[in-house]
């Protein structure tokens, strides 16, 4: 390329080709830049991302304590419960064999007043018999000393 035109044109390429270079640069710089600041973000977000998932599981233990709390806590009520369950059975079993035992002895008691019953109309009968008998022997003892009174008389 020669002459003034020539240079003009070099110049004129040069200083395009350099403006050019310099626009891709400052696009390449900002492009950079973006990409560094979306990192920046990203590891931002990460390390909340991060942080919440430590709470998160944090939470998930702290609730699975609980949950184990509460199933010991309510298997311990079910088995005082049962316990109070089998002491009542027993109870009610240990009145019941008293309850036979006292209607066994009642029955004895019964028995026997029957036969205390029996026996005492028996004394009745028996005592009614000798009074019967008493008054015919004093009827009989009368009416003799009557008529021995009567004969030493008359």
């Amino acid at each position: 390329v020669e002459g003034k035109c020539g240079r003009e044109a070099v110049v004129s390429t040069q200083s395009t080709g350099t403006k050019v270079v310099m626009k891709i640069q400052k696009q390449t710089d900002d492009s950079i830049e973006d990409i560094l600041k979306k990192i920046d973000e990203l590891e931002v977000e990460l390390a909340q991302g991060q942080e919440t998932e430590k709470q998160l599981q944090s939470n998930l233990n702290h609730i699975q304590d609980n949950q184990l709390l509460l199933r010991n806590q309510h298997k311990a009520r079910l088995d005082k419960r049962l316990g109070l369950f089998r002491e009542l059975k027993e109870n009610v079993e240990e009145l019941i064999e008293q309850n036979v035992v006292s209607a066994e002895q009642y029955n004895k008691l019964q028995a026997k007043h029957l036969k205390a019953k029996s026996d005492y109309q028996t004394v009745l009968d028996q005592k009614l018999d000798l009074e019967t008998s008493v008054k015919e022997i004093v009827k009989v003892t009368v009416s003799y000393i009557v008529k021995v009174q009567c004969s030493k008389q008359g």
